[in-house]
């Protein structure tokens, strides 16, 4: 009874403008440091820097420089480089979690995902789930949660707790899909 996830293409639409605010000097002066203290450390894989503002928190500038050759994504990774993933992932703009690993901006979405299938109905807070740790689609494709482990059953918030990816793409993604023959 699953659809199979396909994209519509649709016609392009004038959008609004977007500006920026970013103080080019400071970002440069972030990018020249942060290569500086690179420089200055043989063994650092990558480096990360953030500025705010400390009496209101903005984040003024932020800078990410991950250490590898963007060419070798083309070719077989060798077991040297096997982080390149990981190292061309922003993690000045993840949490760091659990050591050496780190959450993915999809789940600062999460929150909103549990919002909108309770406003559409697709379930209550007090409802379960049972969360495998891996959700199939389409019987080809599947979804895995970060850690790859099951969480049991889960209620939405523990869903959000847990980041849980199949809870997410089981309970609201799919279903919306369903719902809307295919367009979200």
């Amino acid at each position: 009874n699953n659809k199979k996830f396909l994209w519509n293409i649709q016609k392009v639409q004038k959008g609004k403008d977007i500006r920026l605010a970013l103080d080019s000097e400071l970002q440069q002066k972030a990018e020249e440091a942060l290569r500086s203290q690179i420089k200055k450390t043989p063994d650092a894989k990558a480096g990360y820097a953030v500025v705010s503002d400390a009496k209101t928190g903005a984040i003024l500038t932020m800078v990410n420089s991950a250490v590898f050759d963007p060419n070798i994504l083309n070719t077989h990774v060798s077991s040297r480089k096997e982080n390149i993933k990981s190292l061309s992932q922003n993690k000045a703009i993840q949490k760091l979690k659990y050591g050496e690993s780190y959450v993915n901006m999809a789940s600062t979405i999460k929150p909103l995902t549990i919002l909108i299938g309770l406003n559409e109905k697709l379930f209550q807070p007090e409802d379960t789930y049972l969360d495998k740790g891996t959700f199939q689609y389409d019987n080809q494709n599947n979804i895995t949660n970060a850690p790859g482990t099951p969480t049991g059953e889960i209620t939405p918030r523990q869903a959000i707790i847990n980041s849980s990816n199949t809870f997410m793409t089981a309970k609201v993604a799919l279903p919306l899909f369903n719902q809307n023959n295919g367009k979200i």
